[in-house]
């Protein structure tokens, strides 16, 4: 069962990831006459005294070079990789990226061209009325997530292996960020330890985690324990991977130097998949 529903909620990612690039595509090309109409019509002759562009037709090799750069980069970069779990301003800052990337590969394909006869404010607009077309591509899907996972729409069930002071503020926030899409099922001991739980209830030991995996639908496993214990869960890991269940693990990083080694957060734990 648990194995079905994650094959569904990847079904269902890989169809809203097709549908962004898609708007994002959208987005790129219609920027284009856009940029054209305001730099020749309103920064043009008639108003500003900027000297008019070519026929529109002579600029499409930008914009065939923007889409086929930005599908590159964003591929790249992972950018269509969703995460529920992800905040406003860290997916706005992976969107600037991009951009950024992908406007300083097109100023070095046109260097390397010689297309200096190209309006730099024509590129200027085309890029900066791109931004913000993704970025409300971003916003509008993000409010059409929250909106159905408050409702109850695809929820995810997820379990915290830990029993200490960090597993118990992730359960907490898992409980207060309904946004999120997550439903708390409870701990899970590792090595036998108990403690105090105030945010939901115990489903066993590790040990006993491919039981637990048969008797209860999880889609998401989050190991909260001390970094030197993570090599005892290994096993875990790859039983949770063989099962269809998410694994990641929770680490407090910066206090060795190496929080540049996570990839998602959850309310400000650093969090690495298991892949």
């Amino acid at each position: 069962m648990g194995s079905e529903n994650t094959t569904l909620f990847r079904s269902r990612e890989r169809a809203v990831n097709a549908a962004l690039r898609t708007f994002d595509l959208v987005a790129l090309t219609a920027s284009f006459p856009i940029a054209y109409l305001v730099r020749d019509r309103i920064f043009g002759e008639r108003y500003i005294g900027h000297p008019g562009l070519y026929p529109i037709g002579q600029y499409w090799p930008l914009l065939a070079a923007s889409l086929l750069s930005w599908t590159g980069v964003s591929w790249s970069l992972r950018l269509y990789r969703l995460d529920r779990l992800r905040g406003a301003a860290s997916e706005l800052y992976r969107v600037t990226r991009t951009v950024l990337i992908v406007i300083i590969t097109i100023s070095a394909v046109g260097f390397l061209a010689k297309q200096g006869a190209m309006s730099r404010l024509f590129v200027l607009f085309y890029f900066g009325i791109s931004m913000g077309l993704l970025v409300c591509n971003r916003l509008l899907l993000r409010s059409a997530l929250i909106a159905l996972r408050r409702k109850g729409f695809s929820t995810r069930v997820l379990a915290v292996v830990g029993t200490g002071e960090v597993a118990r503020n992730i359960a907490e926030a898992i409980l207060t960020r309904r946004e999120w899409g997550y439903h708390f099922a409870g701990f899970i001991e590792e090595n036998g330890e108990t403690g105090p739980r105030r945010a939901g209830p115990l489903l066993g030991s590790i040990h006993r985690l491919e039981q637990i995996l048969d008797n209860r639908v999880l889609d998401e496993i989050i190991f909260a324990v001390p970094q030197e214990r993570l090599a005892t869960l290994q096993a875990a890991a790859r039983l949770c991977n063989e099962r269809g269940v998410t694994a990641r693990v929770c680490l407090d990083l910066t206090q060795h130097g190496l929080s540049q080694l996570s990839l998602d957060e959850l309310n400000g734990f650093p969090l690495l998949d298991f892949h």
